[in-house]
């Protein structure tokens, strides 16, 4: 596999490379990419920046249920 210069997949294709690759090592899709990024740039991939899912307080607790998705 080539990694560097110009792109030789689309994404759907490097996707499917790193899912093979993860299931046929069985190790996690994340560490794979992880280990593609600290190949091609010799340093270690920036940590994720999504912010985690914030929930509704329960029922129980007195608070009004709104749903995360502002579908309610």
């Amino acid at each position: 596999m080539r990694c560097g210069g110009p792109p030789c997949c689309n994404r759907d294709t490097a996707f499917a490379i790193l899912r093979d690759v993860s299931q046929h090592r069985n190790i996690k899709l994340a560490a794979v990419a992880a280990e593609v990024i600290r190949s091609v740039t010799g340093t270690a991939p920036a940590p994720p920046h999504f912010d985690p899912p914030r929930w509704p307080a329960s029922p129980a607790s007195g608070a009004a249920h709104r749903d995360p998705f502002g579908e309610l």
